[in-house]
């Protein structure tokens, strides 16, 4: 693709999604244009069209949504490129896009704000998370059981579209990427889980969320309540931007 066309979409997704683009900045923005269009081009997509719909689906569900276990019909549809025209899988991939928008969000996104705030709750119950993760195979799965029903609790709409065995390899996920950060306590464990729920399994490493890879790598950071706690803050800090340019308010 040309940087003309990186031009056009850098406009037309800060029109698309305006607080996330304004929250992650331009730099960032072309940073996940690029990685998209390199993304879309090895699904086969590679016309105007379907790379600009696949571009959308990264600001939606984050810049790794084809991979995430939350998204197995994504997975699905981009993983098959001989199973029909670019055009017919960008249309099969619309289709399933507004059919989970509405069995989440509700009809015109009527729950999405409700969604939220509810995310954001959670991510300040990760608190009640303490203590180093079990090495006993009985502990890991009752943090796991937690997580279940915390992630339930909070988003109960998305919990049963996409099922325990979803939820699960969520879970999982976050625990492979905190382990290989190093990540040790619970709490974090169970924000960087959070996190993916809301951001996408891919949010460590996503251009569109840089505050989070750097807060996980940052060699300075020797001490794990320090770390948590400015993940937090700066997750706070993100979903109160967004609930403020959605519900018409100044942010605090």
């Amino acid at each position: 693709m040309s940087r003309v066309f990186e031009n056009e979409m850098a406009v037309h997704l800060g029109q698309f999604f305006p607080p996330l683009v304004e929250a992650a900045g331009a730099e960032q923005l072309r940073e996940t244009i690029r990685l998209g269009v390199a993304r879309a081009a090895s699904r086969g997509l590679t016309f105007r069209g379907p790379v600009r719909l696949y571009l959308e689906s990264m600001l939606l569900f984050g810049s790794h949504f084809d991979t995430d276990p939350q998204y197995p019909w994504a997975t699905e549809l981009l993983s098959h490129p001989d199973a029909g025209t670019q055009q017919q899988r960008a249309d099969w991939l619309y289709v399933k896009i507004l059919e989970y928008q509405e069995a989440i969000s509700g009809p015109e996104d009527v729950h999405a704000l409700d969604t939220l705030h509810h995310l954001k709750s959670l991510v300040q119950r990760s608190r009640d998370f303490v203590g180093p993760m079990p090495s006993s195979s009985s502990g890991s799965e009752r943090f796991v059981a937690d997580m279940l029903r915390q992630l339930t609790q909070a988003h109960p709409r998305k919990a049963e579209y996409i099922g325990e065995e979803g939820l699960r390899a969520l879970i999982h996920r976050g625990l492979q990427v905190a382990s290989r950060h190093g990540l040790s306590t619970l709490r974090i464990r169970a924000l960087l889980i959070v996190l993916m729920m809301a951001l996408g399994h891919g949010c460590a490493e996503d251009p569109l969320y840089p505050w989070i890879a750097r807060l996980l790598s940052d060699a300075t950071l020797f001490d794990s309540t320090e770390r948590v706690g400015l993940l937090e803050m700066q997750s706070l800090a993100w979903f109160d931007h967004i609930l403020a340019y959605y519900s018409g308010e100044a942010p605090p």
